[in-house]
């Protein structure tokens, strides 16, 4: 399958696999693989070489036993004439990233992503899905040799007004809405020619299979160069058919988790309201105790202060009391005192007499 890819262009591949997915020791095993694999070429080539020249067995005759082989085995690859085009049997390969940019594919956008798991949606696990984490992501294909191919792209974005656009050399030749999994364009081609699939401006591009029919001569392709070709109507009206059956599903599916999403913001907010309430009534039973509280211990404090205001007032009767018993004794002494002198007074007079 890399019979007719050129070793420098493979090594650049393999460079660019190894810088952008992170496989220094995946470029080391591949450089020491490819050495293992020239070495038995260059012995099976001697030993066929052998075998031609004793058995009288052509090089050609022995390629076109085997071509069928080759062709069942490729399934999407050249259709027909000897052109030597991309290997669509590599194009093919979803399977990992490096093995995309290894059959020439190209990632364009920052940050782009490969087959998330969590947009994978309808899309089928041996296709390629993804997209650049800020929109606008291209993947590109420099074509090979001359003919037509047929690409099967969509758009697994939902998103009103996302697109998925196929151009050839810039000029746009098909596009996919929103939730279409599955769209075909078929294309003429000559050797340079640049094939792309972007986000325009946003979407989430998905391949599913690419088939190219290699030709000698353009003057075989029936179409103009870059215009596309009416296609099986029967078939695209059936994966049309398809398609929106499982786009109904997947909206009748979609209008039910919305329903089953907003029961249960529903019960959630009920429950918010409930627990709202709780923490008011919460709220005021504690404000209430507070203030109960408070005039439980306002009642003590004024029943002290009324007990000590009646000592007091006790006390100073008693002061009161006590400092009229010391006047009235004083002027008991007083009255005392002077009855004696008008008694001594009196009876000095007498004697005087």
């Amino acid at each position: 399958q890399y019979e007719h890819v050129d070793s420098e262009e493979y090594m650049d591949n393999l460079v660019a696999a190894s810088a952008q997915f992170g496989g220094g020791r995946f470029l080391r095993s591949l450089n020491s693989r490819q050495m293992l694999a020239r070495t038995i070429a260059c012995i099976v080539c001697g030993t066929m070489m052998v075998m031609f020249i004793f058995a009288g067995i052509s090089p050609q005759s022995l390629r076109s036993a085997t071509s069928s082989k080759v062709q069942i085995k490729a399934a999407a690859t050249v259709a027909d004439g000897d052109g030597e085009c991309s290997d669509a049997f590599v194009l093919n390969d979803f399977s990992s990233g490096e093995n995309m940019i290894l059959a020439g594919w190209k990632f364009e956008g920052p940050e782009f992503s490969f087959k998330p798991k969590r947009w994978q949606s309808y899309v089928p696990k041996d296709s390629f899905w993804g997209s650049s984490e800020t929109g606008s992501g291209t993947i590109s294909l420099i074509l090979k040799g001359q003919g037509t191919l047929t690409l099967d792209f969509g758009n697994s974005w939902g998103k009103i007004g996302s697109k998925v656009t196929v151009s050839l050399n810039g000029k746009p030749k098909s596009s996919a809405g929103p939730y279409t999994f599955s769209q075909s364009v078929d294309l003429g081609f000559r050797d340079g020619d640049v094939l792309s699939v972007a986000e325009t401006p946003s979407g989430l591009i998905v391949l599913n299979k690419i088939i190219i029919k290699c030709v000698k001569s353009m003057s075989d392709v029936v179409m103009p160069l870059g215009e596309t070709i009416s296609g099986n109507a029967k078939k695209v009206q059936e994966v049309e058919g398809e398609w929106k059956d499982a786009y109904t599903e997947f909206q009748m599916d979609s209008m039910e988790e919305e329903r089953e999403e907003q029961e249960l913001l529903k019960e959630e907010r009920l429950e918010r309201t409930e627990e709202e309430k709780l923490e008011q009534e919460m709220l005021m039973a504690e404000r209430e105790a507070q203030s109960l509280q408070m005039d439980v211990e306002e009642q003590k404090v004024n029943r002290a202060e009324r007990a000590a205001q009646s000592e007091i007032q006790v006390l100073e009767r008693e002061e009161r009391a006590k400092k009229i018993k010391q006047a009235l004794r004083q002027q008991v002494r007083q009255a005392k005192a002077e009855l004696k002198r008008e008694q001594a007074a009196t009876a000095k007079a007498r004697d005087a007499a």
